[in-house]
């Protein structure tokens, strides 16, 4: 066990737990005192632990001696449906602003599993639009096309064009990923984000994916194309879910958002993995990314 908060948002607290034999039989999970010390106060009961699957269960807790334990019926049914076991790690990420749990679950080889398929369901959104919005028709390969290297920036911006070229570098020869400058039409209560057709062309399909930042955090969004009367091409776009992405991180004019599909199974890989894409922010305000 260990609490971790260096090189993470200063609302993230970080811990993993390595499951012993007790943990399953007893149905129970004791908390860093360091955690309970922190937040025990503040935290809510029951809590949801959210994985990066983008499914969530919540799980009640108790306190036991001053403790924070897990136990009990939920907490057990979490481990079944991951089929966690002896020698597995869990790593914890609480968001102090959203009070939930991250979660990501490693097996005793310290690989990340591959996490059991659950249809993912998005009636629930508020931002889903069946037909295309031609609002940001304007926008769509003029902005996602758009090299950094050409892009006439600011002096207090030029840390940004380093970093992600950096990025760029890191990311060579690994797994494929596209950049997009973020405009207006975007982020200002824009409902969808145009992905480059190449990239879409070659490595996405129709259907649900999630996004994932650097603390864990998912989305669902659903990946459509459309090709409507007159139009010379297709359009390629994420877009329900894709407020609430925007919303939830903030996004700002001129921000870069650099995506990485990490998993995918639109080229005969396993059906039963959630395509997911990890999201790195390189903020344009303040010259950072994370």
């Amino acid at each position: 066990m260990a609490i971790h908060q260096q090189h993470e948002p200063t609302s993230v607290v970080s811990f993993f737990k390595i499951i012993c034999r007790w943990h399953i039989l007893d149905e129970k999970i004791k908390l860093p005192m360091e955690f309970t010390n922190k937040c025990g106060l503040k935290l809510p009961n029951p809590v949801i632990l959210k994985v990066v699957d983008g499914n969530q269960k919540k799980v009640h807790w108790t306190k036991i001696n001053g403790s924070i334990w897990f136990i009990g019926k939920e907490w057990k049914e979490f481990l079944e449906n991951y089929s966690v076991s002896h020698g597995h790690l869990l790593l914890f990420k609480y968001c102090l602003v959203t009070s939930y749990f991250g979660v990501q679950i490693f097996d005793s080889t310290t690989l990340e599993i591959n996490y059991p398929y659950h249809e993912l369901n998005y009636d629930d959104y508020e931002d889903y639009y069946d037909e295309d919005d031609d609002d940001d028709d304007e926008d769509v390969d003029d902005v996602v096309k758009l090299q950094y290297d050409q892009y006439q920036l600011k002096d207090k911006s030029e840390s940004i064009a380093d970093a992600i070229r950096s990025d760029r570098l890191e990311r060579k020869d690994s797994n494929p990923s596209f950049e997009v400058v973020m405009p207006d039409s975007y982020i200002n209560g824009g409902r969808c984000m145009a992905v480059p057709s190449n990239f879409a062309r070659e490595y996405m399909k129709e259907g649900g994916y999630l996004l994932r930042v650097a603390d864990g955090r998912t989305w669902k969004v659903m990946y459509k194309t459309w090709s409507g009367d007159g139009m010379a091409c297709k359009k390629y776009k994420l877009q329900k879910g894709w407020a609430k992405f925007s919303q939830g991180n903030k996004l700002e004019k001129n921000d870069v958002c650099v995506f990485e599909l990490v998993n995918n199974n639109c080229n005969g890989s396993s059906s039963t993995i959630i395509p997911t894409f990890n999201v790195l922010i390189h903020r344009n305000h303040i010259g950072s990314s994370y």
